[in-house]
């Protein structure tokens, strides 16, 4: 059993289900993110985890993908900035989060570099519902770079999210199905040729927590199945999954600490009974 490929798959289609537009309705991101309180700013580092004496202590800074992060929250709970951060504290971008005075709707992401230059922006429009039905990216000559379209089915409870290059051509099409509250239980998402690439059904908890991930083939052949398992302050805990032969592979699970305010600040994973990552984060609170 490949372990790190089936995490990695894992990992993968967990990255796409957290993108906007996937998490719950009429929701900020601090709640989001389970989040308690008037969080302002969150310091988030990385480092391996390494055992001495019987104890579980952080080694060297490390991400295997991605950056160490500075998340900046407006007072209504949402992003205002986000700060992408290597293993020695220098900053390698950030990227804005601007939003409608009145409405509160998030109208433009924008991303610049390390020097503070202006990279590339994506623009938000919303129909009469407050529901984005386009989105249009824009690079830093203000050209089109790429678009999405969403189509809502109100009656099949069916949302369509279809992304377009800068010469309006199709590069993926993504299809939900979604429960009464709004959640996907069903995507697929098919590739410029039409073809399908990503097949996967989803369950969720009283709460609105995803408890089951289904990934299947084109032919709907199970491929795995991934379950969750949280805390009482929606923390994730265990995660734990079987593949196609129905042979379980081994589960991640995470042990937390947590401020007066309920939020945890060091989180460490472990691969089975191996402790691989300490995450840490220094929280600042709204007076």
């Amino acid at each position: 059993m490949n372990y790190r490929k089936y995490f990695g798959i894992v990992f993968s289609i967990l990255l796409l289900i957290s993108l906007p537009g996937c998490t719950a309705k009429n929701k900020s991101d601090l709640q989001n993110m389970s989040l308690q309180g008037k969080v302002k700013q969150i310091v988030e580092l990385q480092y391996l985890a390494v055992e001495k004496f019987g104890k579980t202590e952080k080694g060297d800074l490390f991400r295997e993908e991605g950056w160490d992060l500075i998340l900046n929250f407006n007072e209504q709970g949402n992003y205002s900035k986000i700060t992408h951060v290597d293993p020695y504290g220098k900053e390698v971008g950030y990227t804005d989060y601007l939003y409608d005075g009145q409405n509160g709707l998030l109208v433009s992401v924008q991303n610049y570099d390390s020097e503070g230059g202006f990279s590339d922006r994506a623009n938000y429009v919303y129909d009469e519902k407050k529901r984005i039905y386009e989105v249009v990216m824009l690079n830093n000559n203000d050209g089109v770079s790429g678009s999405m379209l969403v189509d809502y089915d109100d009656k099949e409870n069916r949302v369509t999210e279809s992304v377009y290059n800068h010469r309006g051509m199709l590069l993926k099409k993504e299809i939900q199905k979604l429960d009464k509250k709004g959640l996907p239980v069903e995507t697929k998402i098919f590739g410029e040729d039409n073809n399908l690439i990503n097949y996967r059904k989803e369950k969720f908890d009283k709460n609105g927590l995803r408890s089951e991930l289904t990934v299947l083939s084109p032919d709907e052949q199970v491929v795995m199945k991934v379950f969750f398992k949280y805390d009482k302050k929606e923390n994730l805990i265990l995660q734990e999954g079987i593949d196609e032969a129905g042979e379980a592979f081994l589960p991640v699970r995470y042990e937390y600490e947590f401020d007066k305010q309920g939020n945890w600040t060091k989180r460490v994973e472990y691969v089975g009974d191996k402790p691989t990552f300490v995450l840490e984060r220094q929280i600042e609170y709204y007076e």
